[in-house]
């Protein structure tokens, strides 16, 4: 996208470049045609004679100074405008006048030793945003504005032409859902489904619902940039990095473990149809009597014990409600954690908060073979807010790949990348 947006935002076609006639020459009225895509949209342009490409995705036109482009992306005008603004003054553009309302950015901008004014404006369309441009040579602009005032006003949007959303059934034994027919990303929880814009995961966790349910609820009033908007169905914004995202989830008991669905997108992009029809949808084929919680094994106190010879640590008084041996035993026995971490043989702990305390850990296959106090000189490093660890650990239990999300986005890595490769294995990237 930013590589078309540099192409048709920035650099004008050369043909438009030629140097504009010093005679005058005799006015003829412009004559217009329109130009149609597949989603409902269609734009008058003039018929000149000049340089002419489209396809479903892109209209350009060009004559002597100018430049008139239509541009089609998945998304919509809000998103869109903010991300141009940034985007156009990091590029080097002078913006002349903006109007976040309308969607509209004017802006100057040199190519070879021409300077060129751009009129932009974003408009929605059937789940797609256009920018449209008119782009002409600085010292002609006003001129042709005026001329060429008709591109802007004759847009139309035909929704009876909008693209119906395709939908598919996912199973699993007794479970069902339909899910929006998109790219499926298998996952050690389950599964992702993907466009660009916004994502449904599915994962299971072995615990009762009502158990699961409050565990989510309670990391989303902990967790300081979450905000609960409904309990009932469960709606909730997070941020990733510097986006607002939005997500609706729910809970189903079925095959003996709880399925935790969620749709999330970028908050401007969350499209309600989509939500209600996967939320809705959710089944279970058959009654599944809750399973009693399980209690600790003798065989797992047994673990434990072994573990406690792998392990050298006294933790401060800020985080001596966690219990060093069951937390090695529950990494070493998480397939989850294990696949994170068979990559690295030596990994850095770093607890950070009114005491830091820094752990070093020995890893085979991702198993911890001994942790004590202190830092490996050679090993990667993970930051973690200390509070946020505690929560974690307290609930060990009840880690599922969405509330893992929100617990990964608040850690940071040295080196800074390691965090961004743990995310892309996870997603299976």
């Amino acid at each position: 996208m930013k590589k078309l947006l540099l192409l048709f935002l920035l650099i004008p076609l050369i043909t438009a470049c030629e140097e504009v006639p010093e005679e005058p020459i005799k006015e003829i009225e412009t004559q217009w045609s329109t130009y149609e895509d597949n989603n409902g949209f269609s734009i008058s342009h003039p018929e000149w004679e000049g340089d002419y490409e489209f396809d479903d995705s892109l209209f350009m036109l060009s004559n002597a100074g100018c430049n008139l482009v239509t541009n089609k992306y998945e998304g919509n005008a809000e998103n869109m405008y903010t991300w141009l603004s940034t985007y156009l003054t990091e590029e080097g553009s002078t913006i002349t006048y903006q109007n976040q309302d309308n969607a509209q950015i004017e802006y100057t901008s040199n190519w070879d030793i021409y300077l060129f004014k751009t009129k932009l404006k974003m408009y929605d369309c059937n789940n797609y945003v256009y920018n449209v441009m008119l782009s002409c040579e600085y010292t002609i602009y006003d001129e042709k504005e005026i001329e060429l005032d008709q591109f802007f006003t004759s847009i139309d949007c035909d929704e009876s032409e909008k693209e119906p959303i395709e939908y598919a059934e996912y199973t699993d034994a007794d479970f069902s859902i339909t899910i929006p027919d998109w790219d499926v990303t298998p996952n050690t929880d389950g599964i992702i489904l993907s466009n660009n814009l916004c994502n449904v995961y599915i994962s299971t966790n072995e615990n009762n619902q009502d158990l699961v349910e409050s565990w989510m609820l309670t990391s989303l009033e902990d967790c300081d940039d979450c905000t609960i908007l409904s309990e009932s169905p469960l709606e909730y914004t997070s941020y990733y990095e510097e986006t607002l995202m939005k997500s609706r989830a729910d809970f189903n008991y079925c095959n003996y473990e709880t399925y935790i669905i969620a749709f999330t997108c970028a908050d401007s992009y969350f499209n309600e149809e989509i939500a209600s029809e996967v939320i809705n949808s959710i089944d279970c084929e058959n009654y599944y009597e809750p399973i009693e919680e399980e209690v600790i094994e003798e065989e797992q106190e047994e673990e434990v014990e072994e573990i406690k010879q792998l392990v050298d640590l006294t933790l401060p008084e800020e985080y001596n409600v966690l219990d060093p041996e069951w937390i090695i035993y529950f990494i070493n026995s998480n397939e989850f954690f294990t696949y994170i971490l068979e990559d690295y043989p030596k990994v850095n702990l770093i607890l950070e908060g009114d005491t830091n305390f820094n752990i070093k850990a020995d890893l085979n296959n991702g198993v911890i073979t001994y942790v004590e106090e202190g830092l490996h000189e050679d090993g990667v490093s993970i930051l973690i807010p200390g509070e946020d660890a505690v929560d974690i650990l307290e609930n060990i239990n009840n880690i599922n790949f969405i509330n893992f999300l929100v617990f990964a986005s608040k850690i940071t890595t040295d080196p800074v990348e390691l965090k961004q490769e743990v995310i892309n294995k996870i997603l299976g990237l």
